[in-house]
């Protein structure tokens, strides 16, 4: 399975502290929202995976300053909570590449069953 997806908020300005409480930032909340719109739409009539599988992402950022690994954690949640697999658990083969694109900023990420 292959999906394209917005950049993820990166995990730094994922979370806010207010009153002794960790919560989400309007910006992850927004993202979940829209990527998992996209995600549903380009998963419509696929199972569920089970079993180990692998999980490929593809970061197509604007400039060259972004970290690699803050978006990954997010991604593998919302994998998860959209049921394209059972648990991020599942992933047992992670590949995660990172290009620039400045006029097309993406995620690209692939989903397949290992057997």
């Amino acid at each position: 399975m292959m999906f394209t997806l917005p950049l993820p908020v990166p995990v730094n300005e994922a979370y806010k502290v207010g009153r002794g409480h960790l919560y989400k930032s309007k910006e992850a909340k927004e993202w979940e929202e829209e990527a998992g719109y996209k995600l549903l739409a380009q998963n419509k009539g696929k199972t569920m995976l089970e079993g180990s599988v692998y999980v490929g992402l593809a970061f197509f950022f604007p400039d060259s300053m972004k970290d690699i690994d803050g978006g990954i954690k997010p991604v593998l949640d919302l994998l998860q909570r959209l049921r394209v697999y059972k648990n991020d658990r599942q992933v047992d083969h992670l590949n995660v590449q990172k290009f620039l694109d400045k006029k097309n900023p993406r995620l690209e990420v692939e989903v397949e069953k290992l057997s």
